[in-house]
């Protein structure tokens, strides 16, 4: 048995507080080769994602029964009696898991459900593997660990944006859309959002919203008030400030998450935007959070 958990909350689960961010996790973890395991849907306002990587095991709410394997998916949402998920004795799952909450992460949760799990709690999903990547990549940081005394509730973290990129690759399907999405300032920046760890061309956006390059910069201009590639640019680099918090991502490491191929010019462009570098961002970070 090989289970690794990060709990930014109490072990007794006492009520967590409310915060004003989009995403937020509580619990992130993951559970493997456990005969005995048993693990209860929620607790309080918040939801929880469950991804099964191997094994199977058997979800129990109310009278109905429902056989989990690899490549489902469960999303137990908030004010909704939780079941109990147990592993198969003979073949325990693998599965990581978690507990979130968040205004727009659990608007997307329950998109996700009804849209593609029809309602289901838990459901099969094309892209199941992708989605727990970045979840199992948090993980694997070994040295993450919580301080209650020096919490920031409402400071996004490296946890933050795992739970935002597994949640966007949940939330769209394989298959294209059956019918073009209108532009509005909401749905582009949201292509922009979801598609962060891609570089700034702006010919598949176009593509995307089937125009052309030279009307979606017009019109995205007059939805954003800036240029649709300045609004791409200032995502990127909000989101690399969040990930610079991660000690275990080298500078290229971040670049490339965020669409920068090239470290160097990452750099400049971070520098050039935020007044320093990304290693001077990350050395005065560390230093602000141990002062």
């Amino acid at each position: 048995m090989d289970n690794i958990d990060f709990h930014p909350q109490h072990a007794d689960r006492p009520q967590p507080p409310a915060t004003t961010l989009a995403y937020r996790v509580r619990t992130l973890g993951r559970m493997r080769d456990d005969p005995f395991h048993s693990t209860r849907g929620t607790f309080h306002d918040d939801a929880m994602l469950t991804i099964v990587l191997a094994g199977r095991g058997v979800y129990l709410h109310g009278r109905s029964r429902q056989t989990i394997a690899a490549g489902m998916v469960g999303l137990v949402l908030p004010h909704v009696e939780p079941g109990i998920l147990m592993a198969d004795a003979d073949r325990p799952y693998d599965h990581v898991y978690c507990r979130f909450a968040g205004g727009e992460a659990l608007t997307t949760a329950r998109r996700i459900r009804d849209e593609q799990g029809g309602g289901q709690a838990f459901f099969r999903h094309p892209r199941w593997s992708e989605a727990a990547e970045p979840l199992l990549a948090t993980l694997h940081a070994r040295h993450i660990r919580h301080d209650p005394a020096n919490e920031q509730p409402e400071r996004p973290t490296v946890l933050e944006a795992a739970l935002m990129s597994a949640l966007t690759t949940l939330d769209h399907r394989s298959a294209e859309p059956t019918s073009l999405p209108p532009l509005t300032a909401e749905s582009l920046r949201g292509y922009l959002r979801d598609h962060m760890a891609e570089p700034a061309h702006l010919a598949p956006v176009a593509e995307h919203f089937a125009m052309s390059k030279a009307h979606l910069c017009r019109v995205g201009r007059q939805l954003l008030g800036r240029t649709v590639h300045a609004e791409w640019q200032a995502i990127k680099l909000q989101w690399s400030a969040v990930l610079l918090n991660e000690p275990s991502l080298s500078i290229a490491d971040v670049a490339r998450r965020v669409g920068y191929n090239d470290p160097l010019y990452f750099s400049r462009v971070f520098r050039r935007s935020l007044g320093q570098s990304p290693r001077a961002y990350r050395q005065q970070t560390i230093g602000d959070r141990e002062a």
